[in-house]
């Protein structure tokens, strides 16, 4: 996993003034230690806010503006009308007619982001596992996508004996997005699992938490429970105490671990990056059943994300955080 630690440029710093904005109006989560989860979608990228930013936006370094509310980035001028269109359908409550207002080339996430959706316009899927290692946009051919997010050719591309994809970036070899070799002559299985896997690679290149494992999130509900018991009563609210009980109780049932990797919202935007890949551009990927059905909900169904980190884990139909079991501790400590 990258570090979370924040590494702020200038441009990035001046940025933190629109967040801060943004936090007060409800639009983005917590902290900005959840940046990861505002990256976009492989098949999601810059949106301008330019009418925010002004001239000083076209001067952003290349991370990722999936959520125009923090690091901008180059404005791509086709999408900025759409853009226009977007927010003021996002100002009026009616963000989820985003994606048919502007024709499937934006989207509104669960923290109320608007989102570019890119989608290769072409895939060789003959290279896959033609060589060892494969360049990204030697297979997924997007001119577009690879002339805003340059350093998406940094990504490698390769097929081993495993079942689905995974991603993982080692110091021998690079950020590599890795598909079983059993799905190279099925375009639809390839196309999915790609889509899926790079836009973790997406947000691993651009400094973002990206996704989540069951094994991981094991680890993370132990280590929640072993920090909570060391909390003395004596610093817990009569409220604080209850929510740590019902906490216990939700992340002491069998599958919990299964449960928050389903709904980390990492793991969601690849699932809608993996559904725009296979499938043509017919319904919101964020409203698709690829997403929803982790959640519990029916496709056509709207996420969203609880305001605390408490309620996120509470809460079947929200997204979760990375770090959420660790920002919850805070949160009963802080509980009257």
């Amino acid at each position: 996993m990258p570090s979370t630690a924040l590494k702020l440029t200038p441009d990035q710093i001046d940025n933190l003034k629109q967040f801060g904005l943004d936090v007060g109006k409800g639009l983005v989560g917590e902290t900005p230690s959840e940046w990861a989860f505002n990256a976009a979608m492989l098949p999601m990228g810059p949106v301008p806010r330019a009418a925010a930013m002004g001239a000083s936006a076209m001067l952003r370094s290349s991370d990722s503006e999936a959520n125009l509310a923090r690091l901008a980035t180059y404005v791509p001028a086709r999408l900025q009308k759409l853009y226009e269109l977007a927010k003021k359908l996002r100002e009026t409550g009616e963000g989820s007619k985003i994606w048919q207002a502007t024709e499937g080339k934006l989207t509104m996430g669960p923290e109320k982001h608007i989102e570019a959706i890119y989608r290769p316009e072409s895939m060789a899927y003959e290279k896959l596992g033609s060589k060892p290692v494969t360049a990204f946009p030697d297979v997924a051919q997007s001119p577009d996508f690879l002339k805003d997010f340059p350093n998406m050719s940094q990504l490698q591309v390769k097929t081993a004996p495993i079942d689905g994809g995974l991603f993982r970036s080692r110091a021998s070899e690079g950020p590599m997005a890795t598909i079983g070799e059993k799905y190279k002559g099925s375009p639809f299985q390839s196309s999915s699992l790609l889509g899926h896997e790079s836009q973790h690679g997406f947000d691993y290149l651009h400094g973002y938490t990206f996704g989540s494992s069951q094994t991981i999130e094991n680890a993370n509900i132990a280590n929640f429970i072993t920090e909570l018991n060391k909390i003395p009563d004596r610093q817990l609210s009569t409220a604080a105490k209850i929510r740590a009980e019902l906490l216990r109780e939700r992340l002491g049932q069998k599958g919990a671990d299964e449960n928050l990797y389903n709904r980390n919202l990492g793991e969601a935007r690849a699932r809608g990056a993996g559904r725009v890949w296979s499938y043509p551009n017919d319904i919101d990927p964020y409203r698709s059943e690829s997403v929803l059905k982790r959640f519990g909900l029916q496709e056509g169904d709207t996420l969203n994300i609880g305001e605390k980190a408490y309620n996120r884990i509470m809460n079947q139909a929200s997204p979760v955080y990375n770090k959420d079991l660790t920002t919850v501790l805070d949160e009963l400590k802080q509980t009257k």
